[in-house]
């Protein structure tokens, strides 16, 4: 978060299965482009969308003291 704004979303760990991590890049793509976790999830990994879409929602509430 920069400015009070998504600027990048980077995985520190591994949400899911390895191959989920390329699948989920348009998603964190279009999160920061929408700067909002309010967007499709990915087929054939919607958990790992939803995992990923609840931890950057909990870094921004945690950016924004929360």
């Amino acid at each position: 978060v920069e400015k009070g704004k998504l600027a990048a979303i980077d995985l520190k760990r591994q949400i899911g299965a390895p191959r989920f991590r390329e699948a989920l890049t348009p998603l964190m793509r279009t999160m920061v482009e929408k700067q909002s976790v309010v967007v499709d999830d990915i087929t054939g990994a919607t958990v790992s969308s939803r995992a990923l879409k609840r931890a950057v929602a909990d870094a921004l509430s945690r950016a924004a003291g929360n």
